[in-house]
């Protein structure tokens, strides 16, 4: 199972069970049923379908209590998530073309957050 909350605010959950690599089943939080993708699973759908007190209960932890302690959770981390680090940059030889054009091979490293945008 787990929970999310977007950058606009909106939030989100799931509840899944699987196993061997597959999908055995996922619950509805809008038709408060699971959805068994795999035949093996439909007896443990039909008996969890019919526990609406159940399935309710599911559906309030992942819009509600999950979601509570996933925002306390990050206030913990606030400060460590909300850093930014600029890269280190280190270029690294040069190959030169038949134009006169080079080629110059650049790392960048040890920034924060992962996404960049170098030229």
């Amino acid at each position: 199972y787990g929970c999310e909350l977007q950058g606009d605010g909106s939030k989100g959950g799931v509840m899944q069970y699987g196993y061997e690599g597959r999908t055995f089943l996922t619950f509805d939080k809008e038709t408060l049923t699971w959805v068994a993708p795999d035949p093996q699973a439909q007896i443990t759908k039909r008996k969890w379908d019919a526990d609406t007190g159940y399935n309710q209960r599911e559906k309030s932890y992942l819009e509600e209590i999950c979601i509570e302690w996933l925002e306390k959770y990050l206030s913990y981390g606030k400060e460590t998530l909300l850093r930014t680090e600029p890269p280190g940059v280190t270029v690294r030889g040069k190959t030169e073309v038949e134009d006169g054009m080079e080629t110059h091979v650049c790392r960048l490293d040890g920034f924060y957050p992962r996404e960049i945008d170098a030229s």
